[in-house]
């Protein structure tokens, strides 16, 4: 009898354990709204009390800024599009600085917004060393341990790359292209999504960065691509550092949608992301993403993340059937959505 007893005792406690382990998401409030504006978005970006955007025109501001209502600061996007060195190729903010990318046959600068003018941090020419990775120069994240930065090289690959602070030993992994990096509980979840064909999106875990492949070449720093070593003869396979692939554990790897960025909320990881119709917020369990609420009737894809500290709540969309902000505040999921109207007949 007294086995009986401790046998239902442990069914007893197993069965409290599995409904403590039961994941159950939280309640967020989904607010749709349409903004008027008479220019199309390339790319946007939260900058001090506003946003910095790139148009896809150059009427009337090939790069501008809006209010935190979003009206277009006239007087700033003027003083913006005035300078001859302005950005007209990528943005981004790192340590309450805005840069951008100015792009000129085949050289281009690094600037940056300072006393109301662009200036020129730096100037390279493009080869094909250093493509697509103009960013690397720029952390997007840091904590009391690491600085890290990322670059994308779209369909031909992306790098994160983690710098110890205290030894200065930088250690990396592929991640095509980053759409997001949080810490919790001390690891990092890393989102990375490519929206190319039908997509293909990834999610892992790094428990410690150290335990990644330790960059040591100078040419591997600088290159978006260094997992891949090519061979002269086009028809022999590429090959790759021995371990490369080290140091992470892949929570999510799937084709045909693409995740549009990433949050936390108490402690858990929520996605939003893309399939061919429709826009969804999920979770991810047993290496399956779960949808929670579909967010819009729209494909979407996402824009480049930057500056994790003062962009961890906003998600540039750039698509054909959407084009605005996805912002995170409290439980509440803003979808804004730009309408120039003085295009449509």
């Amino acid at each position: 009898m007294k086995y009986f007893y401790s046998i239902f005792i442990i069914i007893l406690l197993n069965s409290c354990t599995e409904k403590k382990n039961i994941f159950i998401p939280e309640k967020f409030e989904i607010e749709k709204i349409e903004v008027e504006l008479p220019v199309d978005f390339f790319d946007i970006i939260q900058f001090e009390n506003g946003f910095v955007f790139i148009s896809k025109y150059d009427t009337p501001f090939s790069i501008g800024y809006l209010n935190s209502d979003f009206s277009v600061n006239t007087e700033v996007s003027i003083l913006m599009n005035q300078d001859e060195n302005k950005c007209n190729h990528k943005i981004w903010t790192s340590n309450d600085t805005l840069f951008g990318i100015k792009v000129y046959l085949e050289s281009y600068s690094i600037v940056y917004w300072k006393n109301n003018s662009w200036n020129i941090k730096e100037s390279h020419n493009i080869s094909k060393a250093n493509y697509f990775s103009e960013e690397l120069k720029i952390p997007i994240y840091e904590d009391d341990e690491f600085l890290v930065r990322t670059c994308c090289a779209g369909e031909f690959g992306g790098a994160i790359y983690f710098k110890d602070k205290k030894t200065r030993k930088t250690y990396s992994c592929q991640a095509t292209c980053l759409a997001g990096i949080q810490k919790i509980n001390g690891s990092f979840y890393l989102t990375s999504s490519l929206p190319h064909i039908s997509g293909m999106s990834k999610v892992f875990k790094i428990k410690n960065p150290r335990n990644l492949y330790e960059i040591k070449k100078k040419c591997q720093l600088e290159n978006c691509r260094w997992y891949d070593i090519y061979p002269e003869d086009f028809r022999q396979e590429i090959k790759h550092p021995v371990g490369y692939d080290k140091g992470y554990e892949i929570l999510l790897d799937t084709s045909n949608i693409n995740i549009i960025g990433s949050f936390v909320k108490k402690s858990q990881l929520y996605h939003i992301y893309s399939d061919s119709k429709n826009t969804y917020l999920g979770y991810i369990k047993e290496k399956k993403i779960v949808a929670i609420d579909t967010l819009a009737n729209k494909r979407v894809h996402f824009g480049n993340v930057r500056d994790i500290k003062h962009n961890s709540n906003i998600f540039p969309i750039k698509s054909q059937d959407f084009n605005g902000l996805i912002i995170i505040k409290g439980m509440q999921i803003k979808m804004i959505e730009f309408v120039n109207k003085s295009k449509i007949p």
